[in-house]
């Protein structure tokens, strides 16, 4: 829609100030036009140049406007928000030039009517007469020159009502979906609203816990062990609320909101389009009688005018209805391309914003939940401690096997074995029996006792000579030699 190659100069929305007294109270919007001065329209000023250029060019795409609302009804923040939809309406038809050139738009623009504007409109309504089909055809030609000579587009006939069914479906599906981003939106703030709340009262409860605690070290050791540090989690879960809130109230919101006023404004095109289709049936109609050998030769000069006037409104009707056809079908496309664009830009801001606060987000989630899984597995693990305690405590002790007592040189009469049960066999008793009498009689040797000297002792035997020696070892060889024998 734009020209290519020239600068376009978009009228700027300074301020809106309070205007009127107390019976006539509205607001007033402060506007530089280009060429630097300012002027001053109400919000009825807008309405009045939009009803103004869609009847100068019926079938056109014109830019909606905010919908009428009394100030005693604005909700908080309405304002800006009406600001903001009227510096796009003006953007968007700074933008286009059918409606940059059109007389309506100059005029709204003209800082020559800024005290004086309620006169001017009175003026140019009276100048120019609203639904003259001739002077629509004549502005329509004027802005669309190139598109009336291009031939009607392919099965036009049939592929209008689906257009407009097409159409119908999905403003219904924009309504729905604006209506439900609303709603999320609202219920996001809230969301971010609660968890400040619960992340203030869980500081305070720490705080509380501090006072009480005072300096038990004990009682601190048990608060810091069953009181996981997840602050950060409530943090970046309440930023990311608002984030999200804040992402769809100012990019998703209006994102939804351009694309739904771009259709219901094709939507209103179509159905001018419809009505001039009906006007142009009907002229057909009347003109047909006027095309008949018999009207011909019967046409008093009375009737002339009225033929003329009828069979020019039909031909204007008809080629009016033709335009506005190809001008409908041409903006639809446009519209929906536009819309497509508008999707991706807003989709990839979205992107942008949200999808960095999203991982951060979903770190303190993963930090918090393995802070409580830990906890978890610190508590079962001692639950499953407590009870192999209980289980020990309950469960009866087991007598332990009796120890073999230890053999005591010193004491011939201790033990030295224990005694072996009944139940084993006979084989394994037979060398116990024989192991315990060798080292009962070794016990039973007594040790050589130290030769002690007394004064009273009788003296010792004399020693024996060699010789008898020598003889007694020759009768003990000699006894041997018998026992061999």
């Amino acid at each position: 829609m734009a020209e290519s190659g020239a600068e376009i100069v978009v009228p700027q929305i300074q301020q809106a100030e309070l205007a009127g007294n107390y019976f006539s109270k509205h607001i007033n919007f402060v506007i530089k036009v280009p060429g630097g001065s300012e002027v001053r329209r109400r919000f009825n000023d807008f309405f009045w140049l939009r009803e103004w250029i869609t009847d100068m060019l019926p079938g056109a795409f014109v830019p909606a406007i905010p919908e009428k609302l009394p100030i005693a009804l604005w909700p908080q923040g309405y304002l800006a928000q009406r600001k903001r939809e009227l510096q796009w309406f003006l953007k968007r038809c700074s933008s286009i030039p059918y409606i940059r050139n059109n007389a309506a738009f100059k005029m709204f623009l003209d800082s020559e009517y800024n005290d004086n504007f309620n006169a001017a409109t009175k003026k140019f309504n009276k100048e120019n007469q609203k639904g003259s089909r001739p002077n629509q055809l004549k502005n329509l030609l004027e802005a669309f020159q190139s598109l009336d000579s291009q031939p009607m587009p392919e099965n036009w006939e049939e592929v209008v009502p689906k257009h407009k069914e097409h159409v119908s479906s999905v403003i219904d599906s924009y309504t729905r979906m604006l209506a439900n981003s609303e709603e999320l939106g609202n219920h996001l703030t809230k969301s971010e609203e609660k968890m400040t709340e619960v992340e203030k009262l869980r500081d305070e409860l720490s705080t509380l816990q501090s006072d009480l605690i005072g300096d038990n070290k004990y009682m601190k050791m048990v608060v810091d062990d069953s009181k996981p540090d997840v602050g950060r989690f409530f943090t970046a879960s309440a930023s990311n609320c608002g984030m999200w809130a804040k992402c769809t109230s100012k990019i998703w919101v209006p994102v939804v909101k351009k694309n739904l006023n771009d259709l219901i404004c094709i939507k209103q095109a179509m159905t001018v389009r419809d009505q001039i289709l009906v006007e142009k049936e009907k002229a057909v109609e009347i003109a047909q009688k006027w095309k008949t050998e018999e009207s011909i030769n019967d046409l008093r000069a009375n009737q002339v005018d009225q033929k003329h006037r009828e069979l020019d409104n039909e031909d204007t009707l008809s080629k009016l209805y033709d335009l506005i056809v190809k001008i409908v079908f041409e903006h639809r496309k446009m519209i929906q391309q536009m819309n497509m664009d508008r999707w991706t830009s807003g989709v990839l801001t979205l992107q942008r914003h949200l999808v960095p606060k999203f991982n951060e987000t979903k770190q303190s989630w993963f930090e918090a939940r393995s802070t409580f899984k830990d906890m978890v597995d610190m508590t079962e693990a001692e639950l499953a401690e407590s009870a192999e305690e209980e289980e020990e405590k309950e469960s009866p002790k087991k007598e332990a096997a009796p120890k073999p007592p230890m053999i005591d040189e010193d004491d011939d009469d201790q033990i030295a074995y224990p005694v072996p049960d009944k139940m084993q066999d006979e084989k394994e008793e037979v060398p116990d029996l024989v192991a315990r009498k060798m080292q009962d009689e070794k016990e039973e040797v007594p040790a050589e006792p130290e030769q002690v000297v007394e004064k009273d002792a009788p003296p010792p035997p004399p020693k024996k000579s060699e010789e008898a020696e020598k003889e007694e070892v020759t009768s003990d060889e000699n006894l041997q030699e018998v026992k061999l024998g």
